[in-house]
């Protein structure tokens, strides 16, 4: 019997290169999928900071505005009108939603430096604005002469507080991915 030679027949040769070909493929098609996968993460991340920021530039928004209106009523000689009034309360409620958004979305979220203190800030911040628009709301159907000055020169400091602790935790939850 005649030997057989050892070397590879066209058949084997192409079979080979077929393979070589599909492993190549296979692997550039995995190392674009990672690629997409970790874009659309990022994608993701970023999503989710602007819903975050854009809910606590809201709270900000609506948190200077209520500052500025109720100055301007307990600035006011006679006792603030109801249409005043029915304008505090709607920009409190439009502002202190948009905080507890963002609060819920961040407690839940992913962790960043010096989160949990921040957020703790907020909130002592905010319930100290909460008692003190208590205070507030008694003052407001008063007159000038007959409103606590103790009270009304509390107003702006603790409404700029929270103001400013949550731009503190908006700039700090803005986790930008590598």
């Amino acid at each position: 019997a005649p030997a057989r030679r050892m070397s590879p027949s066209i058949r084997t040769l192409l079979l080979s290169i077929v393979a070589a070909f599909v492993v190549g493929l296979l692997y550039v098609a995995s190392a674009n999928l990672l690629s997409a996968w970790d874009t659309m993460r990022s994608a993701r991340i970023m999503q989710l900071n602007a819903e975050i920021g854009d809910l606590l530039l809201s709270s900000a928004g609506s948190l200077a505005s209520e500052r500025g209106v109720t100055n301007t009523a307990l600035s006011a000689e006679i006792a603030t009108d109801p249409a005043t009034i029915t304008r505090i309360a709607g920009l409190r409620r439009s502002g202190d939603e948009a905080l507890a958004s963002a609060l819920e979305r961040l407690v839940d979220g992913a962790d960043f430096a010096g989160r949990d203190a921040l957020i703790q800030r907020v909130r002592q911040n905010y319930d100290a604005l909460v008692a003190l628009r208590r205070d507030i709301d008694r003052q407001l159907p008063l007159s000038a002469d007959a409103r606590d000055a103790g009270v009304v020169a509390q107003w702006v400091p603790a409404a700029t507080a929270l103001i400013m602790s949550s731009q503190d935790l908006r700039i700090a939850a803005q986790n930008v991915p590598a």
